[in-house]
């Protein structure tokens, strides 16, 4: 089945180190933050500590560098070439298409979720990863769980405590299977 995680690359199956976490493209955006940056950055950090790997859907490199400067564009190529890309190959853009029939069964309305997120979505589905992000709207439950939210403090121009949450999502695969079997004939 296409939305099973063990329909990954053989490679993601051979004797994996560890989880991998796929960063959605607004954890990359807050990152480069000079105010959010850096206590994001620490969190990270903490999740390498406890074993995780990061890596990042290739629609991410499309959404980060689409109207950047020059100068954006090379510091986030060499960010982004620091971690694992997942390619946007077929399995991927198909299950994209059957999670947002999926999304339509469960009556999240579908129009509410960007399509690069549908992406990252599927692509934590097929490769049995988890999606660090920082909008969860964007992971609607109940097809994705959260793990832990980390609240993240800075300190912004007017020189305030400010907080904005990462949540750490999982596929839910025991109901999306099922809704995947339930998709109208």
């Amino acid at each position: 089945m296409i939305i099973d995680p063990k329909a990954s690359s053989p490679k993601a199956l051979v004797n994996p180190p560890s989880q991998t976490i796929i960063l959605d493209t607004n954890i990359f955006s807050n990152m480069s933050s000079e105010k959010k940056g850096a206590p994001l950055i620490s969190y990270l950090l903490e999740l390498l500590k406890r074993g995780f790997n990061f890596a990042y859907s290739e629609i991410t490199l499309y959404e980060l560098l689409r109207g950047a400067t020059v100068q954006k564009e090379e510091a986030m190529l060499k960010i982004l070439n620091s971690h694992f890309k997942y390619f946007l190959k077929g399995d991927v853009i198909i299950a994209a298409a059957r999670l947002d029939n999926i999304m339509k069964l469960e009556k999240i309305e579908i129009n509410s979720v960007d399509h690069g997120d549908k992406f990252i979505a599927s692509t934590a589905i097929l490769t049995g990863s988890l999606i660090l992000t920082a909008n969860a709207r964007d992971f609607p439950w109940p097809l994705f769980q959260h793990v832990e939210n980390k609240h993240i403090l800075y300190t912004d121009k007017n020189k305030a405590t400010t907080c904005f949450m990462v949540s750490l999502m999982r596929p839910d695969y025991k109901l999306i299977n099922l809704r995947f079997k339930e998709r109208p004939k």
